[in-house]
């Protein structure tokens, strides 16, 4: 499991997203087309397999945008993921749903792209002695996100021992550094929206 954040740091991530995404105006779009009684059921699904991560800043996106939006997360953060598993089931206002929903995708498939791709790289070493220590590079405003769904968090070794347990620890067979590629493809193909409006 992917330990949770200081909750101040979640909330001013979230909020500065959220007035990026929406530059002050709100969701045009969205208000523009979807009538103000609107409500609608959503669900997020896996189109990959995948490791989840970023639950708890989607979450906060959610709660910003309106405390009626209703979550019921159907998998957690380190979870393992197939393609087609429902990973929240989210219901209340349309238009707050529309409008959270971008920035909440965007953490949702940030994250869960480098959970997974760090699952892949650990399982690419498992038995080899080498151990992945750390990222070198990491998104401003994003670096805690990032660095809480690192493998240092979640990977274990084939005694079930925890595969690091410090960045400065020299005395691993091999410290194997890496640097997170860009993720839009992987994040793109690891989380997707599915709607259902009512």
């Amino acid at each position: 499991m992917i330990p949770a954040l200081p909750s101040g740091l979640v909330t001013e991530a979230v909020a500065r997203a959220l007035s990026e995404d929406l530059g002050g105006r709100g969701d045009v779009t969205t208000l523009a087309t979807i009538p103000a009684d609107a409500t609608a059921r959503f669900q997020i699904a896996s189109r990959a397999r995948g490791v989840l991560a970023g639950v708890q800043p989607a979450m906060e996106v959610f709660a910003q945008v309106d405390r009626a939006i209703a979550v019921d997360w159907k998998k957690a953060d380190g979870e393992e993921l197939a393609p087609g598993d429902t990973v929240a089931a989210i219901e209340g206002p349309a238009g707050a749903i529309l409008t959270a929903e971008r920035t909440a995708l965007n953490f949702l498939g940030r994250l869960s792209g480098i959970a997974s791709l760090t699952r892949d790289y650990a399982a690419a070493i498992a038995g080899t002695g080498a151990v992945i220590a750390h990222t070198r590079k990491t998104t401003p405003g994003l670096r805690a996100f990032e660095l809480s769904t690192d493998t240092k968090m979640k990977v274990k070794d084939e005694n079930g021992q925890p595969a690091f347990t410090d960045e400065n620890d020299a005395a691993a067979a091999c410290m194997v550094f890496f640097q997170y590629m860009p993720f839009s493809s992987r994040a793109a193909a690891v989380i997707q929206n599915v709607s259902e409006k009512h």
